[in-house]
């Protein structure tokens, strides 16, 4: 078990059971022996931002295998130096000074899988290596590079994510052929050559079949985007819709010629499969089939007027182990994105609305989120959440700063329902109270049921609603909380009316005093006068115009 910075010298797995924070270290965990597997669970190793330090520094040490580990807030974070056979999973790597990751020398067979890197100098630096395989991991908002290859050779980076990234997403610099296909590149400058790098293989030819990084039925070449929407791949026509671009991409300036440019594929969209999908189009968009990914983020939406229709699949992620911050679906920043009909479990966050307003959530179902199952964040301002179950979450929903937003008949049980971040703004929790069937099976639409406290409310009416409200914060309350409906309390029928006698023209109010009627507005009155005539209404006046006696 590690406790803390370790030297590691024997064989064996290694588990962390804790987070290391602030080490005062040069290396928190130095691995000197072959064989060796470090299980991060999901735990991280935190740095001071000094220089000539490392998270994970593996040297002369061939087989080693590391998973699940959030690294931050050093030189590098994880450095590798003649480790052949290394297997990097599942690991996150970002703020630290220098880079990322960082292999040199012997790299032969090394692996980086679902691996994240972002904020750092360099996300992936590979200098004097070869046969490096980079294969669905992100590099995202590095200040230089996304990946940066100096002298290196037969390398590999396919399905992977390259955006965001300062001074270019993908650098070659001197070294032998690479193999760079089915990447999602959208930076300023994608590619960057000094000229001596050699020209490498930019796509399977023939393609095979998909679905590709964007979505597309078939895996060819990359998807070339800008920040601005105006990269080759976005403004490049697909006429035949086979998901690739109608012309190859050549650019004489860094020696890329991709054959067969991804297209964004035509909606309506059938999306899934193991590579992350990003919506960068208005449309709808189908889950396939159930979906079980360990990617960082499986699902970007980019764009506005996007719905997610799960079709009731299951969306599973990598488990309470896995990946630091994994979360399933995130909107970043589309405007009215509808997500729903979806089982989504297993991740760090289930879905994500950032700055991305007017949104709905509509019959989901998220469980077992080690963070929270909805985060509805700053400037996702007047979102819907309706007709969702939301159980077994550290949080049910994260609201950060958000205003303006309608929850209503959700069942919660998690052991925080709702947590607020930063200003804690007013939202709506419930609708005036109707007929309806509600997330408990009860017979009346209002607020949403919360475990432990439901019970605990009275309803003297028997309407399925709480006659207490339940407070959440200031500026947060769920006027009308769902309760458990105990049927079989029949109205109590009771009239009267005034007055009761006199010569006629006689007008008589009538007054229903019954009690038990659950929701008014679901009753209906009929009145027989006795005299020919009836009339409706709870409360009805009647002119009787000849003498007699009426029952």
């Amino acid at each position: 078990m590690i406790t803390g910075p370790t030297v590691i010298t024997a064989p064996g797995t290694y588990t962390l059971d804790r987070d290391i924070r602030a080490s005062g270290a040069g290396t928190c965990l130095e691995v000197q022996a072959p064989n060796v597997v470090i299980e991060g669970n999901g735990y991280r190793i935190e740095g001071m931002g000094t220089g000539n330090t490392q998270g994970i520094r593996v040297e002369n040490a061939q087989t080693v295998t590391i998973r699940d580990i959030h690294i931050e807030r050093w030189d590098v974070g994880l450095l590798a130096k003649n480790a052949p056979g290394l297997v990097v999973e599942g690991v996150t790597s970002s703020d630290n000074s220098a880079s990322g990751l960082l292999v040199s020398g012997d790299g032969t067979s090394t692996s980086f899988m679902d691996v994240s890197a972002f904020r750092n100098r360099d996300g992936f630096m590979l200098v004097t290596c070869s046969g490096v395989r980079l294969e669905g991991v992100t590099a995202s908002l590095n200040r230089e590079h996304g990946i940066a290859l100096h002298e290196a050779t037969g390398c590999i980076i396919k399905g992977s994510t390259v955006v965001a990234n300062g001074r270019a997403g993908l650098s070659l610099s001197g070294g032998g052929p690479t193999t760079t296909w089915n990447n999602w590149f959208s930076n300023g400058v994608n590619v960057v050559t000094d000229g001596g790098a050699p020209p490498g293989t930019w796509a399977v030819d023939p393609p095979q079949p998909g679905p590709n990084v964007v979505g597309g039925p078939s895996i060819g070449g990359n998807f070339w985007s800008s920040p601005a929407g105006t990269g080759f791949s976005e403004t490049t026509p697909d006429v035949d819709g086979d998901g690739f671009c109608d012309i190859p991409l050549v650019d004489p300036g860094t020696g890329i010629r991709d054959p067969f440019p991804l297209h964004l594929p035509a909606s309506p969209r059938v999306i899934g499969g193991p590579n992350k999908v990003v919506i960068t189009a208005p449309g709808t968009y189908r889950l396939g089939a159930d979906l079980v990914s360990d990617l960082p983020v499986a699902i970007e939406v980019l764009a506005d007027d996007v719905v997610i229709d799960g079709q009731g699949h299951l969306f599973e992620g990598p488990g309470l182990g896995g990946l630091q911050g994994a979360c399933g679906i995130l909107v970043n920043g589309g405007r009215r994105v509808t997500v729903s009909n979806l089982r989504v479990r297993d991740w760090v966050y289930g879905v994500f609305f950032d700055e991305a307003p007017d949104g709905r959530i509509d019959g989901l179902s998220v469980s077992n989120t080690s963070f929270s199952g909805l985060v509805v964040s700053t400037g996702s301002d007047r979102c819907e959440v309706v007709d969702s179950t939301l159980t077994g979450n550290t949080c049910g929903l994260y609201l950060a700063s958000a205003s303006g937003c309608r929850v209503w008949n959700n069942r919660f049980a998690n052991a925080y329902d709702v947590l607020f971040g930063g200003l804690c703004h007013p939202n709506e929790w419930n609708i005036t109270p109707r007929a309806g069937l509600n997330a408990i099976g009860g017979p009346t639409l209002g607020g949403n049921w919360w475990e432990g406290i439901a019970d605990t409310l009275p309803d003297e009416d028997h309407d399925g609603i709480g006659d207490q409200p339940v407070f959440l914060a200031y500026g947060n309350a769920d006027a009308a909380p769902l309760v458990r409906y105990v049927p079989g309390t029949p109205p109590r029928p009771s009239f009267d009316w005034e007055p009761r006698s006199g010569p006629a023209p006689l007008r008589v109010q009538f007054h229903d005093r019954s009690e038990n009627l659950g929701i008014i507005e679901a009753c209906t009155w009929t009145w027989d006068y006795g005299d020919g005539t009836a009339g409706t209404g709870r409360n009805p006046v009647h002119t009787f115009m000849a003498d007699g006696t009426y029952r």
